[in-house]
């Protein structure tokens, strides 16, 4: 198929970073799947740089045989609240679930996340199909840095190569590239420009709860007690 033109600027909806621009096909195989990384539990965003993006705290659970983690963005309460109005308007909202794979290409550690929505916008053959997002990682202990694609990057880069993509906008509202070529040849783009399509600058996450940790809690998730509390005399 025949690269299509960029249609407008691609703009994340977390400002500098997030699972935005796509492939229809996955970024990783089951030859480049690890099970190295304990990557459960609750994650919330650390050390938060002036312009840097913002990201909801989310779990991941569920790693399995076939190692898939179970990821959930944990929306506050108004989040929620908004998308259920959404929805009684059969409005669009913003996924909150996602099937996340690890893996290594070349010593590059990827997350690859399969978004819980279907392309709507798209060129009429591709209408219904789920597409798959990536992202470079690093585990240190308990903090994870994530390398985000940057859109502005990939877009600069996609039309000097001959790989095929069209231009889409999801339920987010944030406008992204969606490539169509297969696995193989986009692993190879990966390979070639990793250092230019990731950002320079990771968001960092901390891991707040472990699925052993019950006394851990998410600051800004508490639910309020009922039960007022003594007052010393």
């Amino acid at each position: 198929m025949k690269q299509l033109t960029i249609l407008c600027i691609v703009v994340c909806l977390f400002t500098t970073g997030c699972f935005s621009s796509s492939s229809v096909h996955p970024i990783l195989t089951d030859d480049e799947l690890q099970d190295g990384f304990d990557l459960n539990g609750t994650w919330q965003q650390v050390e938060m740089q002036q312009g840097q993006a913002g990201f909801p705290p989310f779990t991941l659970a569920g790693w399995d045989q076939n190692r898939r983690y179970d990821m959930t963005l944990l929306l506050s309460e108004a989040e929620e609240k908004s998308r259920a109005a959404r929805r009684q308007k059969d409005e669009p909202v913003i996924p909150s679930e996602y099937d996340v794979m690890i893996g290594t290409l070349d010593q590059i550690s990827l997350l690859q996340a399969r978004r819980s929505e279907k392309i709507t916008g798209g060129p009429s053959f591709f209408a219904g199909v789920v597409t798959y997002t990536f992202a470079k990682f690093e585990l240190q202990d308990d903090l994870l840095l994530v390398y985000f694609v940057d859109d502005q990057q990939l877009e600069t880069l996609l039309p000097k190569t001959t790989l095929s993509y069209f231009m889409h906008e999801p339920s987010d509202w944030a406008r992204n590239i969606v490539i169509t070529d297969p696995t193989a040849r986009l692993q190879q783009f990966i390979k070639e420009h990793h250092q230019k399509i990731f950002a320079t600058r990771p968001l960092k996450f901390r891991r707040v709860v472990t699925p052993t940790d019950t006394s851990a809690r998410v600051p800004g998730t508490e639910q309020q007690s009922n039960t007022a509390t003594p007052t010393e005399k």
